[in-house]
C-alpha cells in the first residue's frame, strides 16, 4: 500500500510539460529569422503573403480549439471573424474609438455571442452540430446585410486617417508594421494553445474528444467544457477580423461573413476528420473566389498540430497558382480521403 501511494505521489509531481532543448533552440532561431525578416527589404508581396500566413494561422489555431481539442467540427466560425471586423470598424467609424481598443470589444462581444450559441447548440453532436453552426453562420450574413446602421449590404469603409497611424491603426507607407502586428499574434496564440494542449483544461477537453461518455462518468462537466472550448475559439478568432478590417479598410457581410472561411476545398478528394478528432488545419486561403486570378504560386507549409494526439505532426499546404482550390496533405492518422 505504501508502495502504491509513493508512486502516485511520484507521478503527481511529474511536470506537465516536457521541453526539448533541441526543439527551442529551433523554434527560437525561425522565431528571431522571422523577426529580422523585414530588415531585408522584402517586396510588399512578400510581406503581404507571410501577413496573410500568420493571420490565417491563428485562425486555423481558432477552429482548432473548438474541433482539435473538444471534436465539435464548426463550420460557422466566421461569424467571429466578422464581428471582429465590425466591432472595429464600426467604433471607430462612428465613435473615433481607436482599433486596439475596438480588438477587445470585439473579442468581448464574440465570447458573449458563443456562450448564447455554445449553450443550446453544443447539445448537439456530430453532423447536426456541424449543419447548426453552417446556418447560423449563413444567418448571421443575412442579418449583417440588412442591418442599416453598419452599412446593410454595402458594408463599411473605413476612414483613412494619416495624422495618427498607430491610434488608428493604418499604415499605408509599408506593411511591416502590420506584419509585425500578425506575427506577434501568431506567436502568443501558438504559445497559448501550446500551454492549453497541456493543461488540465486541455487534458478534459481531450478527454471529451475521445470518449464523451467515459468523460462524464468521471465527473468531468460535458456541456460546460464545450462552451468553455467554443468561447476560447471565438475569443482568437475575433482579432484577426480586427486586423484584416483595418488592413483592408473595407468591411462588408459577403467577405467577413463568408462560410468560404471555414470550408476546406481539396482536389481531387475531400478530407474529413475520421471518429471527431482534429489535427490543426492551416486554411491559408487569400482568396476562394475562382474569379479573382490571383498568381500565389506554390507554398509548402510544416508546422506542429498541438491539438493531435501525438505532440508533432506535418501538415503540408499547398496554393494553387491561381487561387480558387487548395489542397491539404497531412500525414496525420486522424484524417482519410473521401468522395
Amino acid at each position: 500500500m505504501n508502495l502504491i501511494s509513493k508512486e502516485l505521489l511520484q507521478a503527481k509531481n511529474e511536470p506537465l510539460n516536457y521541453f526539448n532543448k533541441n526543439s527551442l533552440i529551433i523554434i527560437g532561431i525561425v522565431v528571431l529569422g522571422l523577426f529580422l525578416y523585414p530588415f531585408i527589404s522584402p517586396s510588399k508581396f512578400a510581406l503581404h503573403l507571410l501577413m496573410m500566413i500568420f493571420m490565417h494561422a491563428v485562425m486555423s489555431q481558432s477552429w482548432n480549439v473548438l474541433a482539435g481539442f473538444s471534436g465539435q467540427i464548426s463550420l460557422g466560425h466566421a461569424i467571429f471573424f466578422g464581428i471582429g471586423a465590425y466591432a472595429s470598424g464600426y467604433f471607430y467609424t462612428k465613435f473615433q474609438i481607436t482599433p486596439w481598443f475596438g480588438i477587445i470589444i470585439g473579442i468581448v462581444i464574440s465570447a458573449f455571442i458563443a456562450l448564447l450559441i455554445g449553450v443550446p447548440m453544443l447539445r448537439l453532436k456530430g453532423h447536426y452540430f456541424a449543419i447548426a453552426t453552417l446556418l447560423i453562420g449563413i444567418s448571421f450574413q443575412v442579418i449583417f446585410q440588412r442591418w442599416p446602421e453598419v452599412g446593410a449590404s454595402a458594408g463599411l469603409y473605413v476612414p483613412i486617417n494619416r495624422d495618427s497611424p498607430w491610434l488608428s491603426m493604418q499604415f499605408h507607407k509599408n506593411k511591416v508594421a502590420y506584419y509585425y502586428i500578425t506575427l506577434v499574434f501568431f506567436i502568443i496564440t501558438f504559445f497559448l494553445v501550446w500551454l492549453l494542449n497541456r493543461s488540465k483544461l486541455g487534458y478534459r477537453l481531450k478527454a471529451i474528444r475521445d470518449q464523451s461518455e467515459a468523460a462524464s462518468s468521471l465527473g468531468i462537466h460535458v456541456s460546460k467544457y464545450k462552451v468553455i472550448a467554443f468561447i476560447i475559439s471565438a475569443m482568437i478568432m475575433a482579432p484577426m477580423g480586427s486586423i484584416y478590417a483595418q488592413y483592408v479598410l473595407i468591411i462588408d457581410p459577403n467577405n467577413t461573413f463568408s462560410a468560404a472561411r471555414c470550408l476546406f476545398y481539396t482536389n481531387p478528394h475531400t478530407y474529413w476528420l475520421q471518429k471527431r478528432r482534429c489535427s490543426t488545419c492551416y486554411s491559408y486561403s487569400f482568396d476562394l473566389d475562382t474569379s479573382r486570378q490571383y498568381n500565389y504560386g506554390w507554398i509548402f507549409f510544416f508546422a506542429p498540430l498541438p491539438g493531435s494526439t501525438k505532440s508533432w505532426r506535418r501538415s503540408v499546404s499547398v496554393y494553387p497558382s491561381h487561387g480558387g482550390r487548395i489542397s491539404w496533405f497531412c500525414d496525420s492518422p486522424h484524417f482519410s480521403p473521401g468522395n
